[in-house]
């Protein structure tokens, strides 16, 4: 394989499978000369597409995928992470303090019996 059509290419299978699926728009069950026709006009129109739109600064999502973008992600996930971290020990902080001052009513309640 080319090395530009080797780092042309996703990184993962999406690719392979729409392609596989596309592929067999074009027919199934031909001659072994029909089907590479198929396949080369398949792949022509593929490459086209692929170079006008790398041409025209189409993004091969609606996501945008730049490594400021990436980072920003990773620290808004991050920041979300620690402040359910700190939310959730605030709130073991409230249930731990409500056992204490149950504790604590309990204790005066046992002093005042044992100062009678």
């Amino acid at each position: 394989m080319a090395q530009l059509i080797w780092t042309s290419t996703l990184f993962t299978t999406n690719a392979r499978e729409s392609a596989h699926a596309n592929i067999n728009r074009n027919g199934c069950n031909l001659s072994l000369l029909a089907a590479i026709t198929k396949a080369k006009e398949f792949d022509k129109l593929q490459w086209s597409s692929a170079y006008t739109y790398k041409k025209a600064n189409v993004p091969e999502s609606y996501r945008d995928k730049s490594p400021l973008q990436r980072t920003i992600k990773s620290v808004k996930k991050t920041i979300t992470s620690e402040s359910i971290n700190i939310e959730e020990q605030e709130r073991i902080l409230r249930i731990e303090n409500k056992k204490l001052a149950i504790q604590k009513n309990k204790n005066d309640e046992l002093e005042k019996e044992i100062m009678l």
